[in-house]
């Protein structure tokens, strides 16, 4: 296994978010090209954002305790005439 992806592993073992890889891979990238494809690139970093955000919502409603019920009990009615 080359060094590198090792190292990856480890860190995502570790913690370490998918996210925080692309990131960093796309700074890099972003050094190397134009102005018009960083602003894609800026794009394209945005909405990895947002559906890693999105992701993650479902795991917090996990622990979250339901609300109770909003409205009083309902009250047993006797019929007229009982």
């Amino acid at each position: 296994m080359r060094a590198r992806a090792a190292e990856e592993l480890r860190q995502i073992g570790a913690g370490r978010s998918t996210l925080d890889f692309v990131s960093e891979r796309s700074k890099r990238l972003g050094k190397r090209v134009g102005p018009a494809d960083r602003a894609r690139r800026d794009e394209n970093d945005e909405s990895v954002r947002d559906v890693d955000e999105q992701l993650q919502m479902p795991g917090e409603w996990v622990n979250r305790p339901s609300p109770g019920p909003r409205v009083p009990p309902a009250q047993e009615v006797t019929p007229p005439g009982q």
